[in-house]
């Protein structure tokens, strides 16, 4: 039996959970959005209801929050406290807000709380997940990660350059993908290093475009190197880039190569919202066994990140009132 959940959020995100709720058997029953007309575009769409009231979802299987980031932390305890599972689009809170709240909220209502961290499920990414769980690429050398995109006017809505409404620029935003990936992948806590050119390229811009951070695995002392850029100029794909002493991994956006001695595999993504559609089942799979296992994290694995990503900013003012 499908689950029948609700969407919190009627925009591009939104619209985006809902096709891989729908792709895996599940129902979208609700579409809440302070928008009344945009939450009626959307559920129109999946023959549901629509709303701009939370307490709707009450007694449904499970929640979607895509919202703006500063609505997630009020909405995913809302929900929590009603007993519904959420995936709460990331982060779950900005930097400088404390969980405390939600997770006395999961704690006492019983609900599943868990973190839409999409990149894990990308094709590439998962390829190299299993090729760093079975040591194909040998001892670990250097990591290094680029997340870099053009951002044209309007790509993104005002509120992400409103620190008070997004808690940061492109480290909050992109860099939460990215440091929560180096963590999963190298199985392992990170320690910062060093925070670097944290400064805005846009006009207008109150939060920063760029960043390159520098970390280090506590356990294994693998150096990673985290670069990135909302540039206003054309730049190159994204790139994820992992040498060991048997092989080299190159995982972009819209290709993947994993190389070694004795073979090279890899493929093109033409497909890349399947990397919600293979969240969500995780995601569903992980509240079947009791919210245990599966790769979607959960609140207090993303809260060490975010205490990385307070970190970061830290250093970086630190270093700019020098």
């Amino acid at each position: 039996m499908g689950l029948r959940v609700a969407i919190i959020g009627a925009g591009w995100m939104g619209a985006t959970h809902g096709a891989a709720i729908a792709a895996n058997g599940d129902e979208v029953v609700l579409v809440i959005d302070a928008d009344s007309e945009q939450a009626k575009a959307l559920a129109a769409k999946h023959g549901a209801r629509a709303g701009t009231e939370l307490s709707m979802t009450q007694g449904l299987d499970a929640a979607v929050i895509a919202t703006p980031s500063f609505q997630h932390l009020e909405q995913a305890t809302a929900l929590a406290r009603m007993g519904v599972d959420v995936l709460v689009e990331k982060p779950h809170r900005l930097p400088n807000q404390s969980s405390d709240g939600l997770i006395g909220a999961i704690e006492a209502g019983g609900a599943r709380v868990l973190v839409g961290m999409t990149t894990r499920f990308h094709e590439g990414i998962m390829a190299l997940a299993e090729a760093l769980r079975t040591r194909e690429l040998g001892a670990i050398l250097s990591y290094a990660d680029s997340y870099f995109f053009e951002l044209a006017p309007d790509t993104l809505a005002p509120w992400y350059f409103d620190p008070r409404l997004s808690g940061g620029g492109v480290v909050t935003t992109n860099g939460v993908h990215l440091i929560d990936r180096c963590a999963w992948l190298l199985g392992e806590d990170m320690r910062v290093e060093a925070a670097e050119g944290l400064v805005p390229l846009h006009p207008g811009h109150r939060v920063e475009d760029h960043a390159e951070l520098r970390l280090r695995g506590r356990t294994s002392g693998t150096p990673v190197t985290l670069s990135l850029l909302w540039a206003p100029y054309p730049c190159p794909e994204p790139e994820l880039r992992v040498v060991g002493t048997h092989g080299i991994a190159r995982i972009g956006l819209s290709r993947w190569v994993i190389e070694t001695a004795e073979v090279a595999r890899g493929g093109t993504i033409e497909r890349p919202d399947d990397a919600f559609v293979r969240q969500w089942a995780d995601f569903r799979a992980c509240l079947a066994n009791g919210g245990v296992g599966g790769n979607v994290p959960d609140v207090l694995t993303l809260e060490s990140t975010l205490e990385l990503i307070s970190q970061i900013y830290t250093i970086a003012q630190g270093a700019q009132a020098q």
